[in-house]
């Protein structure tokens, strides 16, 4: 018996109907992409914590400390030398969406020996941690008399910021990225006193936090990145629910425990005491 095969028109009546699927599928399969990545971070930044809190207990309640200024320089002191130290074991560092120009060759994990590019104004210094400290909870304190290196001087843990995603940096033209933050992408911790005061803080602050790692835009309120609490927990937030002003922020341990955000979630309005 004769069978005849597919005429053209019909073969290409099934490639499209294979392209429309695909195309239905894609962007189901990046959510999931970004999800499982979201929450790999998210671990990380638990890790980090939980060897925090042993070093804390462990020094009387000392938190650890920030050790690497912006520009690259580095100290023994920096937290990611400390913890290492006290639990001999290696945290995991980089975070899955860290698209910084900046690691060096021993983190970029390709073995090529020409990977990574020197911070700017540095000729061997590079990226070390995704993940930086509030340095409202570090010796780099703005304000010598309200002293929260102590986890008993934090009025709520719960509500207070600890850990932060640094900003990438990049390599673009000075308008797409700015000096601080080609400075604070080497760094391991954030001054948040710095933009508190900008009427716009959702812009001044992808200077130092990659506001929008685990998506939103870029500089805006929506912007959503995860962040670690005093007391261990971890969760993604839009930048709203973080910061709105000096009055109400979640980086101040002093105020962090009264910032609510209202179910609207709106910057400015959305915000009460």
């Amino acid at each position: 018996m004769f069978r005849r095969g597919f005429t053209l028109t019909e073969l290409l009546v099934v490639i499209a109907i294979i392209l429309v699927i695909v195309g239905l599928a894609f962007p189901a399969l990046q959510g999931l992409r970004a999800s499982g990545q979201t929450a790999v971070c998210q671990t990380q930044i638990r890790g980090i914590l939980q060897a925090a809190q042993s070093y804390a207990h462990d020094h009387r309640g000392q938190l650890i400390d920030a050790g690497l200024p912006h520009g690259g320089l580095e100290s023994p002191d920096a937290w990611i030398h400390t913890l290492r130290e006290e639990y001999n074991t290696e945290l995991v560092l980089r975070s899955p969406v860290d698209e910084s120009p900046f690691w060096g060759r021993d983190t970029t994990g390709d073995g090529d020996p020409d990977a990574g590019t020197p911070l700017p104004g540095t000729n061997d210094r590079f990226r070390r941690t995704s993940y930086g400290l509030n340095d409202f909870l570090t010796s780099y304190a703005p304000d010598p008399d309200r002293e929260y290196r102590r986890l008993s001087a934090i009025p709520n843990p719960a509500a207070t910021v600890h850990i932060v995603m640094m900003t990438w940096g990049c390599l673009d033209p000075p308008e797409e990225c700015t000096h601080t933050a080609n400075q604070f992408a080497g760094s391991d911790h954030i001054h948040p006193y710095e933009w508190m005061y900008s009427p716009a803080a959702e812009v001044v602050a992808e200077s130092y936090i990659q506001t929008n790692a685990h998506g939103g835009p870029r500089q805006s309120w929506e912007s959503r990145s995860n962040y670690g609490f005093v007391d261990g927990s971890v969760s993604t937030r839009r930048f709203s629910e973080v910061h709105i002003d000096p009055e109400r922020n979640r980086f101040d341990p002093g105020i962090a425990g009264r910032f609510h955000l209202d179910l609207s979630g709106e910057a400015g309005g959305g915000v009460g005491q």
